[in-house]
């Protein structure tokens, strides 16, 4: 529902939800008819009617819509499901939308290019080669909570004429004894952000059969400082290392940031937003990104202990991405492995359709890599 300012004093168009009743097979308008009169008793005339519902509006649908709320029939718009959103603008192409809109408004007319939703679409819809990507959280129960990261995958998908299958593992319920069933047929791990200790020993397992099984990782925010965590209790041998999120520990190898610690007030202890970064030459990190300063956005309190970055260097551990002070850890990553990196922000943040992420799109071709290896 908004405003647009044109020649006309203004064009009001309004969004509608449509209900489908699955029993009746049917599309109910009487919703949408009452809705309109409410606001014509208003003195609100809608020029466009776009229907949210299930499934695409008939003509008979729309007539009846028209013939009861004064709008036109042709500017009455069909938003049903489709099988993916990028193919939005496609359909609002169809049934000229656009046209539509300067028509009534009296404005001039363009002619949209939509040659790359079409790709984007036709990628998407059409793509053989699939890779199968676990993504191993506590949210596990709502398909909305690591929604960025399902359309990051998506934005890479494009990019790789790949389909990724993702498989939401609650990382409560791994144990060393079921890790290797909860992950068989996987081609890549990702473990995403969080708060709070609840299936942290969960995705410190997952982290480590990947690290051991060569498995392409991912890890994110919270998915660094795990692999950090688990890269200490298994090499380091250091058995209780751990976040000061989480425990009291003598090896706090994750921890509040030095400058953070006298601070109380909760929303200012995170580092949030946009921060420079410096990426390390000749590592996987600076292979990705092409560049040796970026720049990515942060939500997060804890930060890599770097009293212990020694240890983990000579270890194998390679920090090969740096906050552009010098003093906190961005990206980490372990050579000789086939895939293995992680980062203290929220690359899918910034993903978009026609400029995926590079680490979405470096962790699939791995993934493809992986896949030609196997077939030699």
């Amino acid at each position: 529902m908004g405003l647009y300012e044109g020649r006309k004093d203004c064009l009001y168009i309004h969004l509608t939800y449509i209900p489908y009743l699955a029993m009746a097979q049917e599309l109910k308008t009487k919703p949408t008819q009452h809705a309109i009169k409410e606001l014509r008793s208003l003195g609100i005339q809608p020029d466009i009617l776009i229907g949210r519902s299930e499934k695409p509006l008939s003509d008979e649908i729309k007539k009846k819509i028209a013939l009861f709320t004064q709008v036109q029939e042709h500017a009455i718009i069909s938003a049903c499901d489709l099988a993916t959103i990028y193919e939005l603008p496609l359909h609002l192409a169809e049934q000229q939308v656009a046209e539509t809109i300067a028509q009534i408004g009296t404005l001039e007319y363009r002619t949209p290019d939509l040659q790359k939703w079409s790709i984007l679409v036709n990628s998407i819809k059409t793509a053989q080669r699939k890779i199968n990507i676990a993504i191993v959280g506590k949210y596990t129960s709502s398909t909305d909570t690591y929604k960025s990261l399902h359309e990051a995958l998506i934005h890479a998908q494009s990019a790789t004429n790949t389909k990724a299958i993702i498989r939401s593992i609650d990382s409560q319920q791994l144990t060393q004894e079921n890790i290797a069933e909860h992950l068989q047929g996987i081609d890549a791990l990702i473990i995403p952000g969080g708060f709070g200790n609840r299936g942290i020993e969960g995705k410190i397992i997952a982290v480590r059969y990947a690290r051991e099984q060569n498995i392409p990782f991912l890890g994110i925010c919270l998915g660094m400082q795990v692999a950090i965590i688990e890269f200490a209790r298994t090499v380091l041998q250091l058995a209780d290392a751990d976040s000061t999120e989480f425990s009291q520990t003598n090896h706090p190898v994750v921890d509040v940031m030095a400058e953070q610690k006298e601070v109380t007030h909760k929303g200012a202890t995170m580092r949030l937003g946009s921060q420079e970064c410096v990426i390390k030459p000749a590592t996987l990190a600076h292979a990705i990104y092409q560049q040796e300063h970026i720049s990515e956005r942060h939500r997060h309190r804890y930060e890599f202990n770097s009293t212990y970055a020694e240890r983990f260097q000579k270890a194998g551990l390679i920090i090969s991405g740096k906050h552009a002070s010098g003093n906190l850890t961005e990206i980490i990553e372990i050579p000789g492995h086939k895939h293995f990196i992680a980062c203290q922000f929220h690359p899918e943040l910034q993903s978009k359709p026609f400029a995926p992420h590079p680490l979405f799109v470096s962790l699939l071709k791995a993934c493809l890599q992986k896949h030609q290896d196997h077939m030699r």
